[in-house]
């Protein structure tokens, strides 16, 4: 039996985590629960701490008992957000009517919770419209970043409360519960190589990193220690008016290797704004290798990033 059950009697002791494996996790026996009551607390603490600053006195209208107030008010939401969530699914498994129905139930819970903690005890529209806009708009961004998702959302719900006559640091919160422990927890998964990835930013970083060790080898390392090279870290022996102070490994022992000179100065680089040349034959090939290993390492990375959005892209557009 659950440790826990005379805490949560609404649950069945031999329910395992709530009966939502996807969504909470109880290695302990403890309270799956408690993490939409911490986020959302969280994020009614943010908004009303950046209400309060922002407000003309800024921190000295701070009150402990309306703080308190909005802790316990983002606790609850975040229990009922998580729950509209459950009982929904995914973001766009149930059609348009699905999301409305969403938006519709996140709308009502907003407006009930609020208006359980007001002092008069009166719903109000804005929080309604809060939280209904701010699901309508997080059910549209599903398909952007989890950061840009959860923004987008949070500011319709504070603009949505602002216009009709609420708080807008409320609708704020609203919106940013709504979508932290709704659509951001209730995407779409994303399959890559037989792993599943909740966020579009473990995906792309997962094909990013697979990508790159696919690209990258030997020949990248014999790149990048050529480029290295051409820094010039060695002294030379002496150093004539106007020419560079070090020179490279490859193109001091190629000049002895190979010291024949060509018929005509060839360029090698460009350095304080002049363009470098020799007519030593092993001075060329040496100095030339650090452009050439620049091209290499560029045409891999260029590689790297253009074959990683191509599979993401893929990936994004078959699970939607």
């Amino acid at each position: 039996m659950d440790p826990k059950a005379g805490v949560m009697p609404y649950n069945s002791p031999y329910s395992a985590m709530m009966n939502n494996p996807v969504m909470f996790t109880d290695p302990d026996g403890e309270c799956p629960i408690c993490i939409p009551i911490l986020v959302g607390a969280a994020i009614s603490a943010f908004s009303y701490s950046a209400g309060v600053a922002l407000s003309p006195g800024g921190f000295n209208n701070w009150n402990w008992g309306q703080f308190g107030k909005s802790l316990a008010i983002g606790a609850v939401s975040g229990v009922f957000s998580a729950g509209i969530g459950n009982a929904f699914g995914r973001v766009g498994s149930q059609g348009i009517f699905g999301e409305l129905g969403r938006s519709a139930g996140h709308g009502l819970s907003s407006m009930m919770v609020n208006g359980a903690f007001s002092s008069e005890g009166k719903v109000s529209m804005s929080n309604f419209l809060a939280g209904s806009v701010s699901s309508l708009i997080g059910s549209g961004t599903h398909n952007l970043s989890s950061a840009a998702q959860l923004g987008s959302s949070a500011l319709a719900g504070g603009i949505s409360a602002e216009i009709t006559g609420g708080d807008f640091w409320t609708g704020f919160a609203i919106g940013g519960t709504v979508a932290g422990l709704n659509h951001l927890m209730h995407g779409p998964d994303y399959e890559y190589k037989g792993k599943t990835y909740k966020s579009k930013e473990d995906l792309y970083l997962a094909i990013l990193a697979d990508q790159g060790i696919e690209q990258f080898g030997i020949t990248d390392v014999l790149s990048l220690a050529a480029v290295i090279d051409n820094s010039g870290h060695l002294d030379k022996r002496f150093v004539s008016k106007n020419a560079s102070k070090g020179t490279s490994i490859a193109s001091k022992y190629g000049s002895k290797l190979l010291p024949w000179e060509m018929p005509y100065k060839m360029p090698t680089h460009i350095r304080n704004g002049s363009v470098r040349y020799t007519k030593v034959l092993g001075r060329f090939l040496g100095r030339m290798a650090g452009p050439v290993g620049w091209g290499i390492l560029s045409y891999d990375v260029g590689m790297t990033f253009y074959n990683s959005h191509k599979i993401y892209n893929r990936i994004i557009n078959e699970g939607n």
